[in-house]
């Protein structure tokens, strides 16, 4: 038991110094301009990937149990994403003919993708991606207008793990260049007490009213999202604050978790921001 508690502090060591060690190459990536699109999105990827799994794999032993699968998973990700990083110009040339080290990269990133997703949002999103998976690779045998003209597996691993239009594409671009970094802002704003001056605002204005934490909770994100221009740094910094609020008040958990949602959404568009979402609409 105690040998397992001195690796789970490890572990929180490690994952610690790997969140500082990303926010820190975000940080100079963003400033520096130095890093081309696919170097960027690997790096980003596969810290997060390894985070992921790291945190999945400490929980795990925290009950006592040890994860292989998680930790084969793990080792295998950082080996593509350093492979992904350091060839990625290669790569880029041989999309169409890929090797069979490109393969099985590519093989293993939808791999740890698809697992990672598992692990933290449940099965729905990987099972709808592998829907859309089988479909590029079967979708010949479908007849009418949603039949396709069918895909080799190879065109398929190469077209998302070898080019900026699968899995390094425009949403993990925009996450890695602009929302994570706005994330790093809304975090800053918390400890700097920035969000607490905005909750104490709206709740001088409006906490005599009834339901005063659904209110508070609504207008404190229109103010954070003045500053911080993202929806999940609004409900992490207002949530936490005015969730409890909002149940002494007699709301049901799913009422308060769907008005701190619309609220940190809605509140990531007031400008001068606008919010990372434009970002991609753009």
């Amino acid at each position: 038991m105690k040998k397992a508690e001195d690796v789970t502090k490890r572990l929180d060591k490690l994952i610690s110094l790997l969140c500082a060690a990303l926010t820190g190459i975000q940080l100079f990536g963003y400033v520096t301009g130095i890093f081309p699109a696919m170097q960027q999105r690997s790096l980003f990827l596969g810290f997060i990937l390894s985070i992921t799994l790291l945190i999945h794999i400490r929980n795990k032993l925290s009950m006592n149990i040890i994860d292989l699968w998680s930790i084969f998973v793990l080792a295998v990700t950082v080996f593509a994403s350093v492979y992904v990083f350091t060839n990625w110009y290669g790569m880029s040339f041989r999309v169409i003919r890929p090797n069979k080290l490109d393969l099985i990269v590519g093989l293993v990133l939808i791999t740890a993708v698809l697992n990672c997703a598992n692990v933290r949002l449940g099965r729905s999103l990987p099972l709808i991606a592998l829907l859309f998976i089988f479909y590029a690779l079967l979708g010949h045998r479908i007849s009418g207008s949603m039949g396709t003209g069918g895909f080799t597996i190879q065109r398929v691993i190469s077209f998302l793990t070898m080019e900026t239009s699968g899995i390094y594409g425009t949403i993990l671009g925009t996450a890695a260049r602009h929302i994570f970094i706005f994330i790093i802002f809304g975090s800053f704003l918390e400890i700097s007490g920035a969000s607490k001056f905005f909750l104490e605002l709206a709740g001088a204005l409006l906490g005599s009213l009834k339901g005063s934490g659904a209110k508070v909770n609504t207008m404190a994100s229109g103010l954070l999202g003045m500053v911080s221009g993202s929806a999940v740094a609004n409900v992490m910094a207002v949530g936490p604050m005015t969730v409890p609020i909002m149940k002494k008040d007699g709301f049901s958990n799913e009422f308060c978790g769907a008005i701190s949602a619309i609220s940190g959404t809605g509140g990531q568009l007031m400008p001068p921001v606008m919010g990372t979402a434009a970002f991609i609409i753009a």
